[in-house]
């Protein structure tokens, strides 16, 4: 009994079928004949995923784990329940034969025995019980059909050359994927396992695709000289169904096209027919080149394509020459790029998710949001918190608010009570939206710890999760918009960036970041502080929360956040106070220390201030510049805040 097989006879969980002692059995094959733990995993959770039961990840691994242990000894024998075969370990694995092929070789393979070939390439491909359509080729070049269907076990029985049993000048040719032995159409496919690849280029010879294909290192199941002018592989695609097959035959043929391999795009379909080894085509042999060329699955093809997917290194001369490497987009003037990400956080019930909607709809209909003007674009708003009848009455409310324009560049997406980890969700949402055919210019997670994986104080949890939304930003090509929440505590007196909860990879991972902190006496009113990786610094502001919309609070910035607990004048004069002085004094431009102290309320000719002033300047924070006064003479020095004095705040 293969890996294969196991997988193949594995029950949904959730159906009564032994499920759990099945994933068992499917973990020791593949210890034992040795595939990746990343293989099993996926293997498996592609079919957790298809039950009436939740199957967490955890029960996956460490059944992984336990068939690890056990791997030097013979474990014990599983069984599914009815309606399965027994699982048996003495069973003798089937092992398919293969053929050699060295992938510095320049020319091709001589042609082997025909009857050999035959039987190799079968047992390559199919299992005994399956069915095949056999076709033989006209002499126009179109196929008929040899009969609806043959079984494998009956054509190994032949043992003699299949041109024997079936007659064709111009040879024999077979579909590259089970059937069920009632005809050849899409219908009749009943496993999703291959594609053929071949060559549509009659000026790239016959020699040369061969070795392209070795070099490629393509997770082929067989290569098959044509006995015409082309290669015939046909490549391990290890489908679910129809969908996941054509989505992954796109992935492969986007590979093909990338490295430059000239392949014929009608082939692209399950039914395709390849030529079959082992016969002649008018006068000439279609024979057996190799199988089990290069990886020897879809997942462990993929794993290896992680590494060999990494782009180039980059001369900067002509990095700096490339005028088609440009910026992308403003999403929200001076804020967020398209493929960014921007973080939202802020205290309990500050109307972070109203303020989303505003953001929603301010992009969808090109807008403005808290004051910054935003490009239209597509929008999807993923609602994982709140019911959808509730969403659809805030949605309502905002939008009579702030816009009489349809909303139709924006779309829903509501996963309350959906649990899934953030690898499961980006997965999804990635495939549903190309499933779909979206093209989103912006994504919002509201809120972003029902997907969050671990502890949030862990940073390396903390950065797996990130991952995730790089994922979903670098494969959607949209900016990534998720609010946080403030952690327990004082606020007032802790640095912007730091005011969020959990580990601080979280607050330093995205590329725009903007605090939402409760400004003193003022109810429902909230202070905006930022920490920007693409713009200047930007000056902070106030917004006050008025159903359902927040609105611009111009009297008010000079107050300062809850939690201070002291006056401005028995506060220590810390770099961060600094900062922020001069970001919203100086509106973002150098401004002098008579300017700073008042901000701050502090004597002019404090010692305190001058000492810090001088510390920030020899650590790089500030840049002094001097001045001229009226008669020539030296002016106060003014003070403007670095990129690193930027990041205090």
């Amino acid at each position: 009994m293969t890996y294969e097989d196991a997988i193949k006879n594995l029950p949904r969980p959730g159906s009564g079928r032994g499920f759990h002692s099945g994933i068992m059995t499917v973990c020791n094959l593949g210890v034992i004949q040795g595939h990746c733990r990343q293989r099993i995993f996926d293997d498996l959770r592609a079919i957790g995923d298809r039950g009436t039961r939740t199957v967490p990840d955890k029960e996956i691994w460490d059944t992984i784990e336990e068939a690890e242990r056990t791997a030097d000894g013979r474990p014990k024998s599983y069984q599914f329940k009815s309606g399965g075969k027994a699982l048996n370990w003495d069973m003798q694995p089937y092992v398919v034969k293969t053929i050699d092929t060295d992938r510095n070789k320049d020319s091709l393979p001589e042609p082997g025995d025909p009857t050999e070939d035959f039987q190799t390439f079968i047992r390559a491909l199919f299992n005994d019980d399956d069915f095949v359509s056999i076709n033989q080729c006209k002499e126009d070049g179109t196929w008929g059909q040899c009969g609806p269907g043959h079984k494998v076990s009956d054509l190994l029985a032949l043992n003699k050359p299949i041109q024997d049993r079936f007659a064709a000048r111009h040879g024999l040719g077979i579909v590259c994927n089970p059937t069920d032995g009632q005809g050849r159409r899409k219908e009749h496919v009943t496993d999703y396992k291959y594609t053929l690849v071949e060559c549509d280029e009659q000026s790239f010879p016959v020699e040369r695709q061969y070795q392209r294909l070795l070099e490629l290192n393509l997770p082929i199941a067989t290569m098959t000289h044509s006995g015409g002018k082309s290669v015939h592989a046909v490549v391990r695609i290890d489908a679910s169904d129809e969908h996941e097959y054509k989505e992954r035959v796109k992935v492969l043929y986007d590979f093909l096209k990338a490295n430059g391999y000239p392949i014929d795009a009608q082939n692209k379909n399950a039914t395709r027919i390849t030529r079959l080894p082992g016969c002649m085509r008018i006068g000439r042999h279609q024979y057996l080149l190799g199988t089990n060329v290069g990886p020897r699955s879809w997942n462990e093809w993929q794993e290896l394509l992680e590494d060999d997917d990494l782009p180039p290194f980059v001369n900067a001369e002509d990095l700096l020459n490339d005028d088609s490497i440009q910026l992308a987009p403003e999403l929200i003037d001076g804020i967020l790029r398209q493929g960014h990400k921007m973080m939202i956080s802020g205290p309990s019930k500050a109307g972070k998710s109203w303020s989303l909607i505003q953001l929603a709809l301010a992009v969808a209909n090109g807008g403005t949001w808290l004051g910054k003007q935003c490009r239209q674009g597509k929008v999807l708003y993923v609602n994982m918190e709140i019911d959808e009848g509730s969403f659809k009455h805030r949605l309502k409310a905002v939008k009579e608010a702030i816009s009489t324009q349809p909303a139709r560049n924006l779309t829903v997406w509501t996963l309350r009570g959906k649990n899934m980890d953030s690898h499961t969700f980006a997965d999804k949402l990635i495939r549903k939206i190309h499933r779909t055919k979206n093209n989103f210019d912006m994504v919002i997670l509201d809120p972003v710890y029902k997907i969050q994986d671990g502890d949030e104080n862990s940073a390396a949890d903390m950065n797996l999760f990130c991952r995730q939304l790089d994922y979903i930003a670098v494969n959607q090509g949209a900016a990534v918009v998720f609010v946080h929440h403030f952690s327990k505590g004082t606020q007032g007196q802790k640095a912007a960036i730091d005011r969020a909860s959990g580990s601080g990879v979280l607050s330093r991972d995205p590329d725009a970041i903007l605090a939402m902190s409760e400004v003193d006496g003022e109810p429902n009113t909230y202070r905006i502080e930022s920490n920007l990786r693409e713009f200047p610094p930007m000056a902070p502001f106030d917004i006050k929360f008025v159903w359902p919309t927040h609105v611009m609070s111009l009297d008010t910035v000079s107050k300062p956040v809850k939690g201070d607990g002291t006056s401005n004048r028995k506060r220590k004069i810390s770099p961060e106070r600094v900062v922020n002085a001069i970001k919203v004094a100086g509106f973002g431009k150098p401004i002098d220390r008579q300017r700073i102290a008042k901000f701050m309320d502090v004597a002019e000719d404090s010692r305190q201030l001058r000492v810090v002033l001088k510390q920030m300047v020899g650590d790089g924070a500030l840049t002094v510049i001097e001045t001229k006064n009226e008669k020539g003479g030296q002016g106060p020095n003014l003070y403007s805040v670095t990129d690193l004095g930027a990041t205090l705040n």
